[in-house]
């Protein structure tokens, strides 16, 4: 079998997988959201990597570029974009259901 290169991002939030999202959740309230009984209480199997942060200021100073005005908040990546950035949690699962990264 050929064990092929693992392509890095071009940033850490960004999937380093095509197959597979990267997701970044800023919730200041203690939720499941983004864990594993989420994931598969959701049938989610598209999302590799989660980064949960717990405050509003700890991600507008780690990820400025954002430009994150309210939580929750929930961004979805592809390899090279975001795909989605969402307040509604119903709104991230109906995408994570219905696409696929490479579809």
């Amino acid at each position: 079998m050929l064990e092929t290169l693992k392509k890095e991002p071009q940033h850490p939030l960004l999937s380093s997988d095509e197959n597979h999202y990267s997701l970044l959740i800023v919730d200041e309230a203690e939720t499941e959201i983004g864990s594993f009984e989420w994931k598969d209480n959701y049938n989610i199997k598209n999302v590799k990597t989660v980064l949960k942060l717990d405050s509003l200021e700890e991600a507008d100073q780690s990820y400025p570029f954002l430009q994150l005005d309210r939580t929750p908040i929930f961004i979805v990546f592809d390899m090279t974009n975001i795909v989605l950035k969402t307040g509604s949690e119903q709104e991230l699962v109906q995408f994570l259901q219905e696409y696929h990264p490479n579809e």
